[in-house]
């Protein structure tokens, strides 16, 4: 299902640099006022850390954002892990969960080279480090 809402060109330009130049630690999009197309909210250069991700992440309403998650595989190897994570928190409203849930097949499709591009967090704890490090193949 998709939603209508369009992909503006500053997301795919700024998650390639990401990709590419290893620019950003992590990029946080949101839908427009308009509700018309994804926008680059903020981002967090190559020094910031997980912790700092989830500082500049709203609480209160859903997100999407592409996040260079640092993970320890099971070698002992520790590397980032470029990955998409949905946040959509239990307390907002049905609507803006339903148009984030809607839009997020076009910005999948925009945003190639993801190793995991499907990270749904709900609450909190679903976006801990722990977790989702988990999720990206870490221990």
């Amino acid at each position: 299902m998709s939603s209508g809402v369009a992909v503006n060109d500053e997301c795919i330009s700024k998650f390639n640099d990401m990709k590419l130049k290893a620019a950003n630690r992590y990029i946080i999009f949101k839908i427009a006022d308009d509700k018309k197309s994804i926008i680059v909210e903020a981002e967090g250069d190559k020094t910031k850390t997980y912790d700092d991700f989830l500082a500049a992440l709203t609480k209160d309403e859903p997100r999407f954002a592409a996040v260079d998650v640092p993970i320890t595989t099971k070698d002992g190897v520790n590397r980032d892990i470029l990955s998409l994570i949905t946040w959509s928190p239990d307390t907002c409203g049905v609507k803006t969960k339903m148009l984030y849930a809607s839009s997020k097949d076009a910005l999948k499709k925009k945003l190639s080279g993801l190793a995991k591009d499907s990270i749904q967090c709900n609450d909190e704890g679903e976006l801990a480090i722990t977790e989702v490090a988990k999720q990206c193949g870490g221990v």
